[in-house]
């Protein structure tokens, strides 16, 4: 049975409805640098064992949002230097076992209270290089788990109050290269393991 599949440096423009459906064993897909623009909705349906997917370096610019609601045993999820203006709620619901999420270098202009919807296990996230203005505030809501947030690199001006409210168990918070003019009283009162800002 197939496991590990690399396709790395192609020009696919498209990943249609379907196109792993056959290759339910597969744990590791690696689509980086491969041309790809869209996504169909249920691009990785049918891929159930899929612990690693990697899409870095391609054209993205739009995630469906029933994308990854088949590849719930997903551990870690690489898009980062892509096109990804937005993304809607609850495209990440079904991934409660995903443990690294690296969105760097793509457009990213808002995060809303329902981008991480799900997350609860997500220990590393990277938001550096992107376009993010405006951060609700609780866009980090139930990522209880998360260590590490990079958001050097964006055009943050203000952070909410009690954005970072739910992050008890952050060790890494990098906010450098921004517009922040002050961080709010009691913002980081809640996260007692910090240890780097």
């Amino acid at each position: 049975m197939l496991s590990t599949l690399y396709l790395i440096k192609n020009n696919f423009d498209t990943i249609p409805d379907g196109a792993f459906s056959d290759l339910g064993s597969l744990v590791w897909l690696e689509l980086n640098e491969a041309g790809i623009k869209t996504l169909s909705p249920s691009s990785f349906e049918g891929l159930y064992s899929l612990q690693h997917l990697n899409l870095d370096g391609n054209l993205i610019e739009t995630l469906p949002v029933s994308i990854f609601s088949g590849t719930f045993s997903l551990n870690y999820l690489y898009l980062h230097e892509n096109r990804i203006r937005s993304i809607p709620d609850g495209t990440f619901i079904s991934l409660f076992l995903l443990f690294y999420l690296d969105l760097h270098q793509n457009r990213l202009e808002v995060i809303t209270d329902g981008t991480f919807d799900g997350l609860s296990f997500l220990f590393y996230l990277d938001l550096s290089h992107n376009n993010i203005e405006v951060i609700s505030p609780g866009a980090f809501d139930g990522l209880f788990m998360l260590d590490q947030l990079d958001l050097r690199n964006n055009r943050i001006k203000i952070l909410p109050e009690m954005v970072f409210r739910d992050l008890h168990a952050l060790f890494y918070l990098y906010l450098q290269d921004n517009q922040i003019d002050g961080i709010p009283e009691g913002a980081l009162s809640e996260m007692e393991t910090l240890r780097t800002l």
